[in-house]
């Protein structure tokens, strides 16, 4: 049986494979700890992946999120779960222009107690002015949900980001700042939601990265003024690894 930490382990070796052989496979790590300050909450938003390239621009990898809380830890619960894990291909076929088509497996406890059995994203990137400082991205994402027997999450999912990418000092320093729309569609109905979340990075060497982030609440949300969401956002640290 796949339990949480074979999962992490197996990629764990695929990185560490990486650094004794000349096989293109590539290991990243993404640790964000993260800061809720209006809720005291102090919790961690993590991913590793392990890709390999088959030509240059053409990739495919497997990426698994996983959280861990610090504080505020459900009685009977160790603080640690899985997220989303799923495969990944990026084909970069100009300059301008990306897709990056998903598979998500039912990894995260949440999304199995839902109902999903599998989820599909391809997501389409157009990139405008790539060689200039600063960039434009669109991206367009529509998620479609196989679910199992009386579903209770989302059945379709569309998200639109789209916002400025800038790189500095031989693109060392990087700043962007996307705008996010998206819809879910659960047997409850659609669902809105509206939010920011900009990002800083520092590139101190070819495989280490540092930076700061946030995100919003949803601009869209009744239950929120448009200051409340923008303060009841999430402040998060990056560490960002590449092996």
């Amino acid at each position: 049986m796949l339990t949480k930490k074979k999962l992490i382990l197996f990629l764990t070796l695929c990185i560490t494979f990486k650094s004794y052989s000349a096989v293109p496979l590539t290991g990243n790590l993404e640790l964000r700890p993260s800061w809720v300050p209006s809720l005291g909450k102090f919790h961690a938003e993590n991913q590793l992946e392990a890709t390999y390239e088959f030509q240059p621009k053409t990739t495919l990898g497997y990426v698994q999120e996983f959280q861990t809380q610090f504080n505020q830890i459900e009685e009977g619960t160790s603080g640690f779960e899985l997220g989303d894990g799923y495969l990944k291909g990026e084909f970069a076929l100009n300059d301008w222009f990306e897709f990056e088509p998903r598979l998500f497996f039912p990894t995260s406890a949440v999304e199995r107690d839902s109902g999903m059995v599998l989820a599909v994203r391809p997501i389409a990137k157009l990139i405008l002015f790539k060689k200039s400082p600063v960039s434009w991205e669109f991206w367009e994402s529509p998620i479609a949900v196989l679910n199992g027997e009386n579903p209770s999450g989302r059945r379709f999912e569309n998200r639109v980001e789209f916002g400025p990418r800038a790189n500095f000092f031989e693109e060392k320093l990087s700043l962007q700042l996307p705008l996010v729309w998206q819809e879910i569609r659960s047997p409850a109905g659609w669902q809105s939601s509206l939010w920011v979340s900009p990002e800083v990075t520092y590139a101190f060497t070819d495989n280490t990265a540092l930076g700061l982030s946030y995100y919003t609440e949803s601009f869209t949300d009744s239950e929120y003024t448009f200051e409340e969401a923008l303060n009841k956002g999430v402040a998060q640290f990056v560490f960002q690894q590449s092996f």
